[in-house]
C-alpha cells in the first residue's frame, strides 16, 4: 500500500495592514479602494516571485501544490518560515493523503460517477427532499451527487433485484420533462454505517489575515458567506500549539504533520476515512450518511456484478479503508447518527408511483438533436478544454468524403480531427478509422453476429468498445467481450450531444 501525499498553500498579508490603510482614507471609500487594489495587486506579485523563486509553480493569485514524492517538504516548510518571519507574511493551505494498492472488499462510490444529466428543481415533502429531472438522455447508471439519494437506470435497479441484492429500497426519481424519458429511481441502501473514524477536528485558524473580514454580500451569497464565517469562527477556537490535543494527533499521524502546525496559521487536514468491519453488511451496498458525509459503500462481489452487466465503472470505485478493533493513531471515531437522515419513505414512494402511471397517459415527443445544437456544442467544448481537441481536417480532405460511409462526421472533423467527448468516448481520427473498421469486421466475420449492424468505426471507448455509424443513421456501441449491441443512439448528432451534455 502506497500513501500519496500533498500539500496546497499560499501567503497572506496581515489583517491590520488592511485596517491601517482603511484609516488612512476614512472618507474616502474610491480612493481607498483604489490604493486597496494596488495594495493587494502588489503583495499578490510578491507572493509568486517567492514561489518561483523556490523552483515551483503556482496559479494567478500564488496558490501553489506540491507532491510530497517530487518536493522535499521539509525543505518547503523551512523556506516559508523563513520568508514569512523576513517579509512579514503569513502562510495557510491544506493537507491531502490517498492510498495506492489499497487491497478491501468494500469501495467507495465516487462523487465523480456520471449523473442523471439534467437533474434539477428540488420538490420539498416535509424533511424528505427529491429532484425532479428533466432528462432526455441515455440511461447513465448511476449518479452521485452531494445528500441526495444515489439515482440509478431502470436497468440498474432490474439487475439488483433479479440477483438478490440484500437490503435495498428503489424509489422512482419524478420527470417533469417535456420530453420522453427513461426512468430513474432513487437508490436507499436501508444497511447504515453509524460508526466512523475520520479527520475531524483537524482544522484551525489564527485568525489573522484580511481575507477572513471580507463583509457579507447582499443577495444569495449572503448564506454561504455567512456559514463559512461561521466555520473560520468555530477555528479560531482550536489551538494547534505543541501541547495542545491537535498538534498530538498530528504526532501520532506521523510524518511531517506535526511540521504544518507550526508553519501555517490557518490549515486543513483531509485523510481518507475508517470504516469499522463490524458496522459492514456481508454484501451489497451500504450509506455513510452525516451532515458533513454521504459516501456511498459497495461489496466487491456486488461491485464485480455490475461491472460485468456494464452497469459500474471500475474507474468509480475507490477501495475503502477498514479496521477491525482500532483506527490508525491519530484519527478520531464518532457515531453518526443525523437526524436528518434521508431513508425510504414509504409515502414519497408510493407519490412517486401515481405520479409516474399518471404520466403514462401522456404522449411525450422524443428529444431530437440538431446538427446546430450539437455543432455549438463542440465548438464550446473544443474551446474550454482544447488538450482534448485535435487539429479540423483540411477542406480539400473533408470534400473527399462526400460519397463515403464517413460523410455524416464532415461537421465534425472541421472542427477537430480526432476529440474527446467525455471521459468515455474519443471519436477516432479520420487516419485511425480504417484499421479501427477492419478489426471489427474481423471479430464479426463468424456467421453467429451476421445480425449485429455494419458500420465504419468512427469512435472508441477506453474499456476497448467500439461505436459504428450504421447505414439508417443510427450509432451502436458494440462490446469488445462478447459482440452486442450495448447501447443505441437514433442519430449521429443526438449521440454527440448527450456525450458532451455529460463533459461540457
Amino acid at each position: 500500500m502506497k500513501k500519496e501525499e500533498g500539500i496546497s498553500w499560499i501567503l497572506d498579508r496581515p489583517v491590520t495592514e488592511v485596517i491601517a490603510l482603511k484609516r488612512k482614507y476614512p472618507s474616502d471609500p474610491d480612493e481607498y479602494r483604489k490604493h486597496l487594489w494596488a495594495y493587494e495587486d502588489e503583495m499578490t506579485q510578491r507572493k509568486r516571485d517567492f514561489v518561483h523563486s523556490l523552483g515551483l509553480r503556482c496559479d494567478t493569485v500564488g496558490w501553489c501544490h506540491v507532491e510530497a514524492d517530487k518536493t522535499d517538504i521539509p525543505w518547503l516548510l523551512d523556506e516559508i518560515e523563513r520568508f514569512c518571519k523576513q517579509e512579514g507574511f503569513l502562510a495557510r493551505g491544506g493537507y491531502g493523503c490517498s492510498y495506492e494498492g489499497v487491497e478491501s472488499d468494500w469501495f467507495e462510490v465516487s462523487r465523480w460517477a456520471p449523473e442523471v444529466p439534467g437533474l434539477s428543481d428540488y420538490i420539498e415533502d416535509g424533511l424528505y427532499s427529491i429532484h425532479a429531472y428533466k432528462n432526455h438522455g441515455r440511461p447513465f447508471f448511476m449518479g452521485v451527487t452531494f445528500q441526495v439519494p444515489p439515482v440509478v437506470s431502470e436497468r440498474f435497479r432490474d439487475v439488483c433485484l433479479q440477483n438478490g441484492i440484500p437490503d435495498l429500497r428503489f424509489s422512482r426519481v419524478i420527470d417533469t420533462g417535456r420530453y420522453d424519458a427513461s426512468p430513474y429511481f432513487f437508490l436507499f441502501p436501508q444497511a447504515r454505517v453509524t460508526e466512523i473514524a475520520w479527520d475531524k477536528g483537524l482544522r484551525y485558524s489564527d485568525d489573522k489575515a484580511h481575507y477572513l473580514y471580507r463583509k457579507v454580500p447582499d443577495g444569495c451569497l449572503a448564506p454561504l458567506y455567512r456559514h463559512m464565517n461561521h466555520l473560520r469562527f468555530l477555528c479560531t477556537r482550536v489551538p494547534h500549539g505543541r501541547f495542545s490535543p491537535l498538534y498530538r494527533r498530528l504526532k501520532q499521524l506521523g510524518g511531517f504533520l506535526p511540521r504544518l502546525a507550526e508553519v501555517f496559521y490557518d490549515f486543513q487536514f483531509h485523510l481518507p476515512d475508517y470504516y469499522p468491519a463490524k458496522a459492514l453488511p456481508e454484501t451489497g451496498f451500504a450509506q455513510v450518511y452525516d451532515h458533513d458525509r454521504d459516501t456511498l459503500l459497495i461489496h466487491k462481489e456486488t461491485a464485480e456484478l455490475l461491472i460485468a452487466e456494464k452497469l459500474l465503472s471500475p474507474s468509480w470505485l475507490q477501495p475503502a479503508l477498514i479496521y477491525d478493533k482500532t483506527p490508525p493513531p491519530g484519527y478520531r471515531t464518532d457515531i453518526i447518527n443525523d437526524p436528518l437522515w434521508r431513508g425510504y419513505n414509504t409515502e414519497q414512494a408510493a407519490k412517486a408511483e401515481a405520479a409516474y402511471e399518471a404520466l403514462q397517459k401522456k404522449q411525450r415527443p422524443p428529444f431530437k438533436a440538431t446538427e446546430k445544437q450539437t455543432l455549438t456544442l463542440l465548438r464550446s467544448a473544443k474551446r474550454s478544454r482544447k488538450e482534448d481537441f485535435n487539429q479540423k481536417m483540411r477542406q480539400e480532405t473533408a470534400d473527399s468524403l462526400a460519397d463515403t460511409p464517413l460523410a455524416p462526421l464532415i461537421p465534425f472533423y472541421l472542427v477537430a480531427n480526432g476529440c474527446f467527448l467525455d471521459d468515455e468516448y474519443r471519436i477516432l481520427p479520420y487516419e485511425e478509422t480504417e484499421k479501427a473498421t477492419r478489426m471489427l469486421e474481423e471479430r464479426l466475420a463468424s456467421e453467429e453476429y451476421a445480425s449485429l449492424p455494419r458500420g465504419p468505426v468512427f469512435c472508441r471507448c477506453p474499456d476497448g468498445d467500439d461505436v459504428i455509424l450504421c447505414g439508417d443513421g443510427k450509432v451502436c456501441r458494440i462490446s469488445h467481450e462478447v459482440p452486442e449491441v450495448s447501447e443505441e443512439w437514433e442519430s449521429l448528432f443526438l449521440f454527440a450531444f448527450e456525450c458532451l451534455n455529460n463533459n461540457p
